[in-house]
């Protein structure tokens, strides 16, 4: 029969086939996945916030502070949040730096062009004012405690490198450190650590990566 046994047939049949053997195993992975969630169940875990923190784990750092502050201002405007975004930060003063920095960035853009704001609810308070030349400043009224170091979560267990993964970074643990560092610094999710599970330089790049971004990649830190 016309166009049976032909180069192209056969070329054809081989993209075909490959793609079967790929669905395949797509097929044989989903079933893998689904009897994980199964068995995490099992042990009293909640599969569909295991799905939120694997989803919130794959974002960028930028994109998951975006949509937390997205987030908080909805949730007040609809009433489903006690206290506004703005206080709730301002409360954290004494405790995140990150959040303190974010305040009083907020507050140098309402600062009057005479005058001065005080900031005092939740932590150290801060004076902020404009020079002549409309320039908005910020400084401690007081000099501030020194800030805590947050401690390292624990890394997640061990599990199956990935097929045609990369070759890992050649550095020791404190080149890790470094690069997970980096990365945060780089807007990469911490999904996208180069070390495979089993090796000792994968928590140290995961414990750089939440010493830059103060975050174990769910989210902010409370």
């Amino acid at each position: 029969m016309k166009g049976q046994n032909t180069i192209a047939a056969a070329a054809l049949m081989s993209v075909v086939e490959r793609i079967e053997r790929l669905e395949e195993e797509r097929s044989g992975l989903a079933d893998d996945i689904r009897a994980i969630y199964a068995s995490a169940k099992a042990d009293g875990y909640t599969p569909k916030y295991i799905r939120a923190v694997i989803k919130r784990r794959k974002q960028k750092p930028a994109d998951m502070q975006e949509e937390e502050a997205m987030l908080d201002m909805y949730f007040h405007a609809a009433g489903l949040a006690k206290e506004t975004p703005l206080f709730r930060h301002v409360g954290a003063m004494s405790v995140d730096k990150s959040a303190r920095d974010q305040v009083v960035a907020a507050f140098k853009e309402l600062a009057p062009t005479e005058g001065e704001i005080i900031v005092k609810m939740g932590g150290q308070p801060v004076r902020i004012w404009r020079d002549k030349d409309g320039e908005a400043h910020a400084e401690d009224v007081v000099e501030a405690p020194p800030a805590l170091a947050a401690s390292p979560a624990e890394s997640p267990s061990a599990a199956p490198a990935r097929a045609n993964r990369p070759a890992p970074p050649d550095v020791d643990e404190d080149g890790a450190f470094n690069l997970g560092r980096k990365a945060a610094k780089d807007n990469t999710p911490i999904i996208d650590n180069p070390f495979p599970w089993d090796d000792r330089r994968r928590p140290q790049w995961d414990q750089g990566w939440r010493a830059e971004a103060g975050s174990d990649g769910m989210g902010p830190e409370e």
